[in-house]
């Protein structure tokens, strides 16, 4: 049996089925499989089977760490509550291993999938969507004081390539809202590639900007349909060495984020719209970039141009036009 207690509300399923033949992903610690609880087609999270050959795991190697990443995040789904978060159905034990499994509401594809698999440019509207969607994820989870820390194109689900919900809150934490000071962590998460300078320190310090940092790197990758790629976060420079000004000394310099991914930027044309909002977001230091809330006060008011009315339109024309042409081949 599973079930979810949230608030008043409870699911209980009656019987539950795994196909683990059926994967819709894998990553480093487990595998997410179609699922079926009583009528309700779903997804399954499971860790992999090697995790639980060891009958007494030791608190301090990286398969305990691995079980209380997933425990988090069981604990962490069961209490939220969003349409732009992936929906928490409840937890199962695997009957051939006994090891947790955690129940979700089972999307389409990921947004890495959608652009990748996507044959053109995605529709400016489609673009807008997908943005604000996470925007409001980002929104509630910041209003309630918790950073995601590892959104990337991977951890974001879409249903009919037009719905974006947030998902993998293994990595995520939340701020203690009773110091003044940044908040710190001790170990460094998420992909370097869409991870903002602060969370590169060690140790890494940062504020839920990280995701809005991170949000950016999205927006570009949405617009280009191409995984971003920055150049090395230090350059080798000449500087004038303080003590002797008349000599040169050789240093490691930070490279700002706008320049280390220049090249994945400047595939967007210089009048798109969504391109000033990514700037924005991939500011180097987390005070100068926008909040969650405004970047979805920002997008809202994108759905008002005359831009989007357009490709929202000719997106229709085109869903119509598909829709006759099949009606026409099935005649």
């Amino acid at each position: 049996m599973a079930e979810r207690q949230d608030n008043e509300q409870e699911y209980i399923f009656r019987n539950v089925q795994l196909f683990k033949n059926d994967t819709l992903g894998t990553g480093s610690y487990g595998a997410v499989c179609k699922a079926k609880c009583d009528q309700l087609l779903c997804a399954a999270k499971l860790l992999y089977p090697v995790f639980f050959q060891i009958a007494v795991p030791d608190p301090g190697k990286e398969h305990r760490r691995l079980f209380i990443r997933f425990e988090t995040e069981c604990a962490f789904l069961s209490h939220i509550n969003h349409p732009n978060i992936v929906q928490y159905l409840g937890t199962y034990r695997d009957p051939d291993t006994n090891a947790p499994v955690l129940l979700m509401e089972l999307m389409d594809k990921s947004l890495t999938h959608f652009l990748e698999s996507s044959p053109g440019d995605i529709p400016y509207h489609i673009q807008v969507n997908l943005s604000y969607d996470i925007a409001q994820a980002l929104a509630f989870l910041h209003s309630n004081e918790i950073i995601h820390r590892d959104l990337s194109s991977n951890n974001v689900l879409l249903i009919a390539g037009t719905r974006a919900k947030v998902t993998d809150f293994g990595m995520s934490k939340l701020r203690d809202i009773n110091v003044t000071r940044l908040a710190t962590m001790t170990t460094c998460p998420g992909t370097p590639a869409l991870m903002s300078p602060e969370a590169l320190n060690e140790p890494p310090v940062y504020t839920e900007k990280l995701d809005n940092f991170s949000f950016g790197v999205l927006l570009v990758q949405t617009i280009t349909r191409q995984f971003p790629n920055p150049t090395d976060p230090f350059k080798s420079r000449e500087l004038v060495d303080p003590q002797f000004p008349n000599q040169a000394i050789q240093a490691n310099v930070p490279v700002p984020e706008i320049e280390r991914k220049q090249a994945h930027i400047s595939l967007i044309e210089p009048t798109h719209p969504l391109l000033p909002i990514a700037r924005h977001c991939l500011k180097d230091r987390d005070v100068e970039r926008p909040s969650s809330r405004q970047l979805c006060q920002t997008l809202e008011a994108l759905k008002k141009t005359a831009r989007y009315q357009e490709s929202s339109q000719q997106g229709l024309h085109q869903i119509i036009r598909e829709k006759d042409q099949q009606l026409q081949a099935n005649q």
